[in-house]
């Protein structure tokens, strides 16, 4: 029998749960787990809940994460993030060198007018090399710097998702790295921080 060492409060909340609801001590501890850790939408929660249900049963593989991940960040276009810092770290995981090498926009790619449209609304040219192919490390280092003029685009969290797909992390991420950077991004874009 597990004991629970509660304080007056969360006692009186507890008496009261179980009383009015019939809630049983071993839902409570599993839903006040995964409260604590997981996101609390829909969106986020299911992204969530597949990576510790894949990783409980050792079937997850670090693409699964990072593409979780990623598709976190590009769930952000409806819940825009106002500031980058999360991203800001969450991109430090990525060399240049890889973000040169495999990210590169090329004319007639599908994301070929979301970039121009993020570099129109900088009012800027996108730079774009003598082969023709815009640069993912240049493109990552513009959103990110020029934040305040893009966070509200969709165009750009599409193209960060699309980024971190095309890209490895110089080390992989964990799985509750993972779940814990899905639940922060969802706090951080809900409160507005």
């Amino acid at each position: 029998m597990m004991v629970l060492n509660l304080d007056p409060e969360s006692k009186f909340l507890w008496d009261t749960a179980k009383n009015n609801y019939g809630l049983k001590k071993d839902k409570f501890i599993q839903t006040a787990l995964k409260d604590e850790f997981f996101p609390i939408t829909t969106p986020f929660r299911l992204e969530a809940d597949f990576l510790l249900k894949e990783a409980t049963i050792d079937r997850l593989t670090d693409d699964d994460i990072k593409n979780c991940m990623s598709r976190g960040i590009n769930l952000l276009k409806n819940r825009p993030l106002r500031e980058p810092a999360i991203l800001w770290s969450f991109f430090s995981r990525f060399t240049e060198e890889e973000l040169q090498k495999s990210s590169d926009i090329v004319e007639g790619d599908a994301s070929w007018e979301q970039t121009i449209a993020v570099y129109t609304t900088l009012n800027e040219l996108p730079f774009v090399g003598n082969d023709g192919r815009i640069d993912g490390a240049r493109l990552v280092d513009d959103i990110l710097s020029k934040w305040d003029s893009l966070w509200e685009m969709k165009e750009t969290y599409f193209l960060l998702s699309l980024i971190v797909d095309r890209c490895e992390p110089e080390s992989p991420f964990g799985w509750l790295e993972g779940i814990l950077f899905l639940r922060d991004l969802e706090r951080i874009a809900l409160c507005g921080e």
